[in-house]
């Protein structure tokens, strides 16, 4: 018995458009320095209002933080009312988590204003009391 087969090509490679478009960031980030200083004080004001509001947030201040919460039945509620409040951020349920706990991934931008990242924070705060999540304010 024959086998009509054909060959196939299989490629990991990147979409050219994903290579345009990381060729421009890097352009960009090279043309402009600034914005490389200017998100890292963004991601510290966020940083600073989750530990001030009393959030367990990642140890790490970067442009992508971590709000991790005791439960699934905290977390989908908290994300869903941060959405209905406006503010968009990534949930991750166990067992995708480092530590088998829900967290809320958080990403700021150097466009951000302190305006946008303060209102970003009231609606936490709102959104953790609306939802019955515990804070422990550090101020």
């Amino acid at each position: 018995m024959r086998l009509n087969c054909r060959p196939y090509m299989f490629t990991a490679s990147l979409p050219p458009e994903v290579i345009a478009a990381t060729a421009a960031a890097l352009e960009e980030m090279q043309e402009h320095p600034e914005l490389r200083t200017q998100l890292m004080d963004n991601a510290a004001r966020l940083h600073a209002g989750f530990v001030q509001l009393g959030l367990n947030a990642s140890q790490r201040v970067s442009p992508v933080i971590a709000v991790t919460l005791e439960t699934v039945e905290q977390a989908i509620p908290m994300w869903n009312r941060l959405l209905e409040l406006g503010v968009y951020v990534n949930l991750s349920l166990p067992p995708a988590t480092p530590d088998s706990r829900p967290l809320l991934r958080c990403s700021v931008m150097a466009t951000h204003t302190a305006a946008q990242i303060d209102q970003a924070l009231e609606i936490f705060r709102q959104a953790a009391e609306d939802c019955s999540v515990p804070l422990s304010a550090a101020a």
